[in-house]
């Protein structure tokens, strides 16, 4: 090696450019993969809820037409589900449009 004052400044302007490119790498992979985790977990609790309301309304449908023989109560403990139920896939099936927004804002 020389002792090229020059050649050692552009080596080491070359590492530091390296180090640099290393940095912003990560850290964008970190982001991209705490953005993966959170729409998994987001997923996942959104699972874990649907199955449990919908174990909650089965149990209460089961013990109201297991127990009560009125109809005035068993329509109203079988059509409220449903119809909750219906407008939930209406209003999902109805998306026409997917917005974006930005963080911190709206700046045009």
């Amino acid at each position: 090696m020389t002792d090229n004052p020059t050649v050692m400044l552009v080596l080491v302007g070359l590492a530091a450019l390296g180090v640099l490119f290393g940095i912003t790498a990560s850290r964008r992979a970190a982001k991209k993969a705490a953005k993966g985790v959170r729409e998994v977990n987001r997923l996942t609790a959104m699972a874990f809820r649907t199955v449990l309301f919908a174990g909650v309304i089965t149990g209460v449908q089961w013990l109201v037409t297991h127990y009560a023989t009125d109809p005035r109560v068993i329509v109203p403990t079988l059509a409220v589900p449903a119809l909750i139920g219906a407008f939930q896939l209406a209003r999902m099936f109805a998306v026409t449009e997917v917005v974006y927004s930005r963080r911190g804002g709206s700046h045009r």
